[in-house]
């Protein structure tokens, strides 16, 4: 499950929404640090593409990874450089249900993106 976790990340920061779909469910949902639930995949990977092209780009480092009955919790860093050039290193932590298909059902991420796109 671990490798299939860094996989994702690596499509988020490739900006590869065709691959990021595949590891979602049909009916996955998607929680943004403190903003509304997303349902559905097509929704989830409209949205992530919107976030993404406010972007430079972005970069996931996982630092540690547990899972256990179908939950999948990575932490580590993510590198933002927003659309205004500017750099955010920031801790996340995602939270992710898992089918037995391997598929993300429920993905919840927690990191402080507050300060990003924000004249300096």
């Amino acid at each position: 499950m671990e490798q299939r976790i860094r996989d994702m990340l690596s499509a988020i920061d490739g900006q590869d929404m065709a691959a990021f779909g595949t590891f979602l469910a049909k009916d996955a949902r998607f929680v943004f640090g403190n903003g509304e639930a997303i349902h559905g995949r097509e929704p989830i990977v409209s949205t992530v593409r919107a976030v993404l092209q406010s972007l430079q780009s972005i970069a996931h480092t996982v630092q540690r990874f547990w899972s256990l009955d179908g939950v999948a919790i990575c932490e580590g860093r993510v590198l933002y450089v927003d659309g205004l050039g500017q750099k955010l290193d920031a801790p996340f932590v995602d939270v992710l249900n898992v089918d037995a298909r391997g598929l993300i059902t429920d993905y919840r991420v927690y990191v402080d993106a507050s300060q990003l796109n924000r004249p300096q």
